[in-house]
């Protein structure tokens, strides 16, 4: 049943694919995330541009056409008339009406969000900025297909496998999982984009047909689908790279706490085994010792690779809060001022609304706790110590110290919000304000 469901959206993703000028073809990507997959590990050496496919490129060029008519709109550079506004697709002709204030804000939400949105997608495709993200996303895809995934990549360290068996071993599906939820978020949100498209061509038609003739409809057909093709690209690569960064973290917050959950467990044995003989207490306790260093080893791994992505996971948030900040003031300006009772259009703002706040709300709140994990192993590494300071061996006992040198009481580890500050609870809580003030701020501003 599932695998009918699947097969039946995969059809339906590869014709819309066509109708958005989708460079995806089957022939060519296993699946749908192998598609966005591809652009996440371009192996590009002078112009990132000019390695995407043409028609991506194509998509790129279109974005910033539309961008740059909105943006000689909103300010007055270019004054176009009725006609031409209607002829080149201007949303805001169905969605506002009459209104010449609110038009000229709604032409400069479009052309900010579009320039941030160009801006925020090509920067996603610069993974070349961290090589353990770019690792991961490989190990995601390609360790339960290729058996010979460690040899094939040479350059990975030991620790680096140590990690990802270890991943594998407390969860054996998560990848397989994620593969299958990812394909299917694409298809939906890819019909759920076409429905949307599909009605905005319908708003208003009626009055058009009485009052237009039929070469500028048609025209006008065509370049609200270019806008579409423009809106459904942007959004596309946007949900690649989110579900990718949020099941990363997921994996991460698992993996720390099936760490710690083991160590509680081997620290607890270890004070039990005191009522034990001599000889069984011994072995018992070598056992505890390396099974410890090797917990705390991969431990190691998962801070290393956590400052390693920070560097390209960091400068995503910042673009991505910023974005949020932004965009969503005009989105929420636009719905309490519009008058329109149709509902696509009352969906579409909602619905860019929501994608607007999931980075501010959701993958903020996941870094922060992801970091706030991390960062808890320094009371696991004191309990340790305490614990084993006067039986174990003295080569577990320098060990340990070389551990509890780097990881405790030196720095605060995690994601960071570009080069400023790692992103924890309390930064979080603060972001949440801020934003609340220029919110209010803003509604005050123009809110008459």
């Amino acid at each position: 049943m599932n695998e009918n469901i699947d097969q039946t959206l995969h059809y339906i993703h590869n014709i819309l694919s066509g109708f958005y000028l989708s460079s995806y073809s089957p022939k060519y990507y296993p699946s749908i995330l192998d598609f966005y997959t591809h652009f996440l590990l371009l192996d590009y050496k002078k112009c990132l541009m000019l390695s995407l496919p043409r028609m991506e490129q194509f998509r790129f060029f279109l974005t910033t056409i539309i961008a740059i008519y909105y943006m000689t709109f909103s300010m007055n550079i270019i004054h176009y008339t009725d006609t031409e506004r209607f002829l080149l697709g201007d949303l805001t002709i169905i969605i506002i009406g009459e209104s010449d204030n609110l038009i000229h804000n709604s032409a400069l939400f479009a052309w900010s969000a579009l320039t941030i949105g160009w801006l925020l997608v090509y920067d996603l495709f610069h993974t070349k900025r961290s090589n353990a993200y770019r690792t991961t996303i490989i190990y995601i895809n390609e360790r339960d297909d290729d058996p010979n995934f460690e040899k094939k990549y040479k350059k990975l360290t030991k620790s680096s496998i140590l990690l990802f068996n270890f991943i594998h071993q407390i969860l054996p599906d998560s990848n397989r999982n994620f593969k299958q939820f990812s394909n299917r978020l694409f298809c939906i949100t890819q019909i759920f984009h076409f429905i949307i498209n599909l009605f905005i061509h319908f708003i208003r038609l009626e009055d058009f047909i009485h009052t237009r003739p039929l070469w500028q409809i048609l025209i006008r057909a065509i370049s609200i689908q270019m806008m579409g093709i423009v809106l459904n690209f942007l959004f596309s690569f946007y949900y690649s790279t989110l579900t990718y960064s949020a099941y990363i973290l997921w994996l991460g917050l698992k993996t720390i706490k099936n760490i710690r959950k083991q160590i509680d467990t081997l620290l607890r044995k270890y004070q039990s085994n005191e009522m034990a003989t001599e000889k069984i207490l011994k072995q018992s306790n070598i056992f505890i010792q390396l099974r410890l260093l090797k917990l705390f080893h991969v431990y190691t791994r998962i801070i290393i690779s956590t400052e390693q992505i920070e560097s390209y996971a960091s400068r995503m948030m910042l673009w991505a809060i910023f974005f949020t900040y932004i965009t969503s003031q005009f989105t929420i300006h636009l719905i309490n001022e519009l008058k329109n009772d149709n509902i696509i259009i009352w969906i579409s703002l909602y619905y860019i609304l929501f994608l607007e706040h999931v980075v501010m709300f959701l993958l903020s709140y996941m870094i922060s706790t992801y970091n706030y994990r991390l960062n808890s192993i320094q009371y696991d590494i004191r309990r340790t110590v305490i614990a084993l300071n006067q039986k174990s061996s003295n080569r577990f006992k320098i060990k340990m110290m070389i551990i509890y040198y780097y990881l405790v009481n030196l720095k605060t580890f995690g994601i960071k919000i570009g080069p400023i500050t790692v992103l924890n609870k309390i930064i979080f809580v603060k972001i949440i304000i801020y934003y609340a003030r220029v919110t209010m701020l803003w509604q005050k501003l123009f809110g008459h």
